[in-house]
């Protein structure tokens, strides 16, 4: 069943008067520009924190040291109310009848300009998951629990359209969901994978990743066959040098609802670049384009399919395990080791207002 959601004129908006929108408009521009203008700025010298990379002097203004001179900017934006939508579909499971469980898997199909990578390298994912789905399907094969299936509009403008979707159904959802499986992008980097989740969830991660042939040839010469040996060699994790790092889920995708709202456990995955680059440069730019990715990032399009891969078999675990793969004992030594860090940070404060913490232990 395929279901498109129109963000309805129903829907409660508080008036814009009363949103909390910044007054000032903000353009983005290419360094080159930038540096130039400057050269030409007036004013106190700006804080070494507000120093940037750029060579000239950054100076806080008002003005140019030419007083002549003058900075006339045109921008075209437009501030209005459009309609987007979600388009969801969901596999129904064959078993747990009248008590149906939800394994939701979930990318964001708009994009800031031409967006190859963000989202499409992951929407490209979720197509070919739901066509392998649909192909089980009519074999006459179906998961024991539900699949859906969420192409989310108007992510980038604040995660408007699954946060829309999870508050409409929070009921069932809240009840219902068991995880939620989220790839923005497929790949921003071809070097490993990269994953967030909740604790929960470690363990199906690491399952997962153990279960995927490694793309790429180099590795595999080195001796490392799977997705998981590559991840392990690049991110030990803090805690344990026989695993990988898996980082905290935080609010920069649509499982941000998911996690935060209704608390349902949540990942999103992605391989990635080792480098301390921080995210490809052409970055939501006009240059991020079908070319970058199959003539420069992803020739073949392996890392794209490791990711899809990953992601397929964690929703056919979920799906199909008669016993949920979520770790208790991950949690419990996440909370843990995170008790011991406010303790030893803050438990001098916590004395001092007379809280007290030893009922934690």
């Amino acid at each position: 069943m395929w279901e498109f959601c129109v963000f309805s004129e129903s829907a409660y908006r508080i008036p814009e008067s009363a949103a909390r929108v910044p007054k000032i408009p903000v353009q983005p521009i290419g360094y080159a520009e930038a540096e130039q203008l400057l050269r030409m700025m007036t004013g106190d010298t700006a804080p070494p924190d507000w120093q940037g990379g750029l060579n000239p002097q950054y100076r806080l203004g008002p003005g140019f040291q030419n007083d002549r001179d003058e900075l006339h900017m045109r921008v075209f934006t437009t501030n209005q109310e459009v309609y987007t939508y979600n388009v969801v579909g969901t596999l129904y499971g064959s078993e747990e009848k009248g008590k149906d469980r939800y394994v939701v898997m979930g990318n964001h199909r708009d994009a800031w300009i031409l967006g190859a990578l963000d989202p499409s390298s992951g929407t490209a994912a979720l197509m070919e998951i739901a066509r392998a789905f649909a192909t089980f399907k009519s074999r006459g094969i179906r998961p024991r629990r539900s699949v859906v299936f969420c192409s989310w509009g108007a992510e980038e403008y604040g995660l408007v359209g699954s946060t829309e979707w999870v508050e409409e159904h929070a009921g069932v959802l809240s009840q219902r969901t068991v995880v939620y499986l989220n790839v923005d992008m497929s790949l921003d980097g071809n070097d490993t994978l990269r994953a967030m989740g909740v604790p929960l969830m470690y363990s199906s991660l690491y399952d997962a990743a153990r279960r995927v042939g490694n793309p790429n040839p180099n590795e595999i010469a080195e001796g490392r066959k799977t997705v998981f040996d590559t991840w392990l060699h690049y991110y030990k994790s803090d805690e344990d040098p026989n695993l990988p790092q898996v980082w905290g889920i935080g609010g920069g995708s649509d499982y941000k609802t998911f996690v935060h709202y209704l608390g349902i456990p949540s990942i999103d995955i992605r391989y990635t670049s080792n480098s301390s680059v921080g995210g490809y440069p052409l970055y939501h730019t006009l240059y991020e384009t079908y070319h970058l990715v199959t003539g420069l990032m992803d020739e073949g399009a392996r890392f794209m399919r490791a990711t899809a891969q990953m992601w397929a078999e964690m929703a056919r675990n979920f799906a199909d395990a008669a016993f949920l793969p979520l770790d208790a004992r991950d949690y419990a030594a996440f909370l843990d080791r995170r008790f011991r860090v406010i303790e030893t940070s803050y438990g001098e404060n916590f004395t001092q207002h007379d809280l007290n913490l030893g009922m934690y232990d």
